[in-house]
Parts: structure tokens; sequence; C-alpha cells
């Protein structure tokens, strides 16, 4: 299984999305610095979808892609720890910081649908970046009861699941002008979460691992090249098309996010998949140290995130340049230190515990 360069494309995206959500907090400063948050603004955010496809490709190299097909059931356990366990610390880590911060908000949050992931408004999670991990969820629920078919059965259900968000989105979008700003406050869940754009990504990812089954990218530089013309012009849509203050992270725009940072997330994995087929390793050791704390970066930014803006080291920052430069590597490092250490002293511990209770519940060697 080909994972590293994956690994270093996980961290990646985790730290894309941690400095998205920490601009915002030093703008309005007219220092230098701003103009870098400006621009991680235009696109950090995209982090998201890259763990989308990311997740579609390890979805289907760890279950078909390799000898020993999971059962259903194994790999609704396994999923379902991976998912609980790493958000549940902090869960009640961003739960108590609330209770002693902002006990007021409770009252927007339900706490049941915050814990179990099944909250489909953001506004209503006690951690809003947790949106993604039902999405999530929901994916490896559809993968579980794929797996109960062949592989070239699930293959044609994925396609006829990718083909039916297409024709929802179309008839959400051309008849019921489901994202328009009056609709889509209320629009339903049917567009917004069971057949999300946002879906496609994962399925784009398993497509990236069924093509590599018996297919290469002959041409690195080109899609590279690609990929980048791609970027470019979503910056330019982002900035031209769009109405003034607005970016492809609103919900308005998902369709269209998704088509855009979608297929350029797209071909950065299949990129980075190929070049570890021919030994290249993009920054082995770094991005194993960050590919592992991934997942504890994106979910670890925010609490702390909050933590340093109740005791006023954001309003210090706004006080002159160099401090906003000391409170940003203050912020950011505590954010990256803190991620490794709950990797290592806590998230890593809690996915050997259920491995082993797995491998007596399943009677698995794997």
């Amino acid at each position: 299984m080909l994972l590293q360069n994956i690994q270093f494309l996980r961290g990646a995206a985790a730290l894309a999305v941690v400095f998205y959500h920490l601009a915002p907090h030093f703008f309005n400063t007219n220092h230098l610095m701003e103009k870098m948050h400006l621009f991680m603004v235009q696109f950090g955010y995209a982090g998201v979808d890259v763990f989308f496809v990311i997740s579609g490709y390890v979805i289907w190299i760890s279950t078909y892609g390799n000898q020993s097909k999971k059962t259903p059931s194994e790999f609704a356990y396994k999923r379902a720890a991976r998912i609980y366990l790493g958000y549940w610390p902090y869960y009640l880590i961003t739960t108590a910081l609330v209770a002693y911060f902002a006990a007021d908000k409770f009252s927007s949050v339900n706490m049941l649908g915050s814990f179990f992931l099944t909250e489909l408004t953001i506004p209503h999670l006690i951690l809003q970046v947790a949106w993604t991990l039902s999405f999530e969820l929901y994916f490896y629920l559809l993968f579980t009861i794929c797996l109960f078919l062949s592989v070239n059965d699930c293959k044609r259900v994925l396609m006829g699941f990718a083909l039916l968000i297409v024709l929802v989105q179309a008839y959400g979008i051309l008849v019921m002008d489901v994202y328009s700003l009056s609709n889509l406050p209320t629009t339903s869940s049917v567009f917004t979460f069971f057949f999300s754009p946002f879906c496609l990504q994962f399925l784009a990812g398993v497509g990236v691992a069924i093509f590599f089954e018996n297919h290469r990218v002959k041409y690195l530089k080109t899609g590279l090249l690609v990929a980048a013309l791609v970027f470019v012009f979503t910056l330019w849509y982002q900035h031209d098309a769009l109405d003034e203050g607005h970016y492809l992270s609103m919900g308005y725009y998902a369709p269209v996010r998704v088509l855009l940072f979608g297929l350029v997330a797209v071909v950065v994995v299949a990129l980075l998949v190929e070049a570890e087929k021919r030994g290249r390793l993009v920054m082995p050791k770094l991005g194993k140290l960050l590919g592992d704390a991934s997942y504890s970066l994106y979910l670890s930014h925010i609490p702390i995130l909050f933590v340093f803006t109740q005791i006023g080291m954001i309003t210090w920052g706004r006080t002159s340049e160099w401090h906003h430069l000391l409170a940003l590597v203050i912020i950011v490092a505590t954010i990256a230190i803190y991620s490794v250490l709950h990797y290592r002293l806590i998230e890593w511990p809690l996915m050997q515990w259920a491995k082993r209770k797995g491998q007596m519940l399943f009677h698995s060697k794997n």
C-alpha cells in the first residue's frame, strides 16, 4: 500500500485548513502579514476537498485493493473507531472550554448530535469543523453496504451513485434553485448532504484508486501543469466572478467548489501516488510526522485558537507587526506540538486499543 506521499498531502491539507481559520483573526491589522492571511483565505479551506479525495482513495485500496478483503462488519468497526476515537477527545475538550469561557453557546448546540456526528447543521455542532466527519461516516456507511457486493458490482453501484448525485444536483440547481441566497438556508439535506456534491469527491478518490489498478500517469509535469492552471483559474473565478466578499467556501457555491478545487485535489492525489510508484517521496520524515498528526491538527486548531482568543493573544497580536508575527508563531507552534503529542499519547493508544478489541471481536490477525 503506497501511502507515504498521501501522508504528506494529509499533513499539508490540514495545515492549509489551520491557516485558513487563523487568517480572519488577523485581518485589518495593516501589517505586512495580512497579505499572507488574505492569500490563505482564498484557498486554505480546499484542504477539506483534498481530505475527501484522499478518503475515497484510501478506502478502496485498503479494502478491495488488497488481497484480504474485509468483511462489512469489520470495515464498519474499524472506520467508526477511527472517526469516533479520534474525535471524542476533542469533543470533550471543546465542551469543557465552552463551558468555562462561553457557556451561553450551549443554547445553540446539539450536544447529542455533535457527539455522534449526526447533526448536519454546522452552527449546531460543538466543534464546527466536525461537519466533514459526518460526510466521512456517511460515505463509510455507503461503502459498508457496498462491501456485500463483488468488486465489479461495487464499481457499478458507485458509478450509479455518482450519476444519481449529478442528476439530483442538476434538478436542484436548474429547477429548484437550491443554492440561491434565499433558498439555501431551508434547502433539504437531500441536496446538501445525502446527495451532496462533496460525495463526488469521495467517489473521485475511489476512481483514482481504481485507475491505478491497470493504468499509470505517464506525464507528471503535464499533470502538475493542469493542476496549477485549474488552481489559478479557480482563484481568478473566485475573485472576479463571485460577489465581493464571497468565497467558494460558502455553501452557496458548493457545486462549483467541488468541480474546481475537487479537480485540483484529484489531480494532485493522482500525481503523488504516481510519484511514489516511481520511488519519489515528498519529505518522507516530515510527511509522516504531519500525516500521522493530521487528524489532530484538523480538530485541535479550533479549540486552541479559541483559547488564545479568550486570553487576549489575538488582540495583543494586532498591536504591532512584530506582535502579529510572534503571536502567529506561538499559535501555530502550539497547534503543531499539541497535535503531535495528542496523536502519540492519546490518539495512537486509542487506535491500538480499538485494534486489539477488533481482533478479539472478529478473530482477525490483521
